[in-house]
């Protein structure tokens, strides 16, 4: 009777529009099954139905969970599987790099390349038997000077990675190469893309990011004489354009090995390596200016030394706040909250099992669901880093074809909350957003004097993280107010 009933209820459906609606059965994971008209990215369920003649009604009536939760990390850092080799002197290394897909079926899934003059490619899936899996490598581009001959160099320094946040990885060489690629997830195949019109081959210091189908791209240890550091590939054109470039001053070296750049919204944000201190900018993307912001404090109070960001240093964000390490063989570890004045907080250290177990040449971060590092230093350590006290439990959004959106969570989604509470150094807040929109997240103290801006603007809708920092809070309480087109809610949090 229950089958009948919900037949009846789906037929009522069909019947009442007057175009003609078909049915998809999707896999667990989201594919396209035998038989079905398209696939909904990333989601998860059984079964669907949807308008496959107009994709501009947007219209899906759906049985399916369009979130899913990936297993609970314990904290701390914790060292998984090792990235694989093909022989003992190939171990991770120069130009190696790490993409986390975000919205994947999986709860995991990263890309990486080893670097160490090869061209190896490997994909890792939380879950599957021996997690790392070898895939397609990096072809051989072809020579700048005679096209019709193939370029034989394979991944060095200036290596990179950075997902497009639907099917495409894209990735470069260095190497002394202005070589560039883009790999499609789906088929398993790389494609030659325009090469970087860089004045001088990318070597240590590249680093790439992608937004709104975009590529910036850093153009590490170019020489101070040229004026361009800084570009922008627009993927529908295959063309690349210069930026304003990144600025040398205070000081007037170049942005050598370490150096590394990271987006959240519309800012672009690069931290310098290479240089007497750990410069640290952002770039609004529509305006097209540079911001020196607060530099990456020197010493972590952990380990007491002077710490500058060399080769090895690497920068990844959660959508909300930025991790950073500072490579050169040190354990530094640090997130970065933007704002008008943002600040950075020390995390727990990298561990070190033996001398040469510290994050140097080679070494790399990406983030989906929590921190992901390859320490490199000719090591194959492969690590996992969830914040102390607080274990990643949170749902990760899924990715839609446009013409199959039409909403996500419902109100009753809504979750506001900070751990730990009370706290010391620094707690997380853990909210979702229901329905997109704009989103104000602020900090008073009990006399009501605002205390400082956690966010403020469009956020998509989704499951996200921020992190409080005690550091330049007073102990006591204070409240943190949550608010949304549709929610508000307001938490006591003290500080000890």
């Amino acid at each position: 009777m229950k089958k009948l009933l919900i037949f009846l209820f789906v037929a009522s459906l069909l019947f009442a529009r007057s175009y003609i609606l078909k049915n998809d059965v999707l896999d667990a994971g989201g594919e396209k099954m035998t038989n079905a008209n398209y696939i909904l990215r990333s989601s998860f369920g059984q079964f669907t139905v949807g308008n496959i003649n107009n994709a501009s009604y947007g219209a899906i009536i759906g049985f399916w969970n369009p979130w899913y939760s990936p297993p609970s990390f314990p904290s701390g850092w914790v060292r998984l599987e090792s990235l694989p080799t093909q022989a003992a002197s190939k171990y991770v290394k120069d130009g190696a790099a790490l993409a986390g897909m975000s919205g994947s079926k999986y709860a995991v899934t990263l890309f990486a390349i080893r670097g160490n003059k090869s061209n190896e490619f490997y994909k890792y899936v939380s879950g599957t038997p021996g997690n790392w899996i070898r895939i397609e490598s990096i072809p051989y581009g072809k020579k700048p000077t005679d096209t019709t001959k193939i370029n034989k160099k394979k991944i060095g320094k200036g290596g990179a990675l950075c997902y497009d946040g639907d099917v495409t990885i894209y990735a470069t060489k260095g190497n002394g190469t202005k070589e560039f690629w883009a790999y499609d997830v789906t088929q398993d195949t790389w494609i030659a893309k325009k090469p970087v019109p860089v004045p001088k081959g990318l070597k240590g210091g590249t680093s790439i990011f992608c937004k709104d189908a975009k590529v910036y791209l850093l153009a590490g240890s170019q020489k101070t004489s040229d004026s361009v550091n800084f570009y922008v590939y627009d993927v529908s054109t295959d063309v690349w354009s210069p930026l304003s470039c990144v600025p040398l001053t205070p000081r007037t070296k170049a942005w050598k090995d370490g150096s590394c750049i990271s987006g959240i919204g519309n800012t672009i944000y690069a931290l310098k390596g290479g240089d007497k201190h750990n410069y640290f900018w952002s770039y609004d993307i529509a305006l097209g200016t540079w911001t020196e912001k607060e530099t990456l404090p020197a010493v972590h109070p952990d380990l007491g030394k002077k710490n500058i960001t060399k080769d090895g240093g690497a920068l990844t964000t959660d959508g909300t706040v930025f991790y950073a390490i500072k490579g050169g063989g040190k354990q530094d570890f640090w997130f970065y909250t933007p704002g008008i004045a943002g600040t950075w907080t020390p995390l727990d250290t990298i561990p070190k099992l033996n001398k040469k177990s510290v994050p140097k040449t080679g070494a790399a971060l990406a983030y989906t669901v929590a921190v992901f590092l390859l320490k490199g230093n000719n090591t194959d350590e492969f690590w996992r880093y969830v914040s102390t006290g607080v274990k990643a439990t949170g749902t990760t959004p899924t990715t839609y074809t446009a013409e199959m959106i039409e909403q996500t969570m419902s109100a009753a989604d809504f979750n506001f909350e900070v751990r730990p509470n009370p706290f010391t150094k620094f707690a997380t807040i853990r909210y979702s957003v229901p329905i997109a929109g704009e989103v104000s997240i602020k900090l008073y103290n009990t006399t009501g004097r605002l205390v400082e801006v956690l966010n403020d603007g469009y956020v998509n809708a989704g499951n996200y993280t921020i992190h409080l920092s005690a550091r330049q809070l007073a102990k006591g309480v204070y409240f943190l107010e949550y608010e949304d087109d549709r929610n508000k809610n307001e938490i006591k949090v003290i500080v000890r």
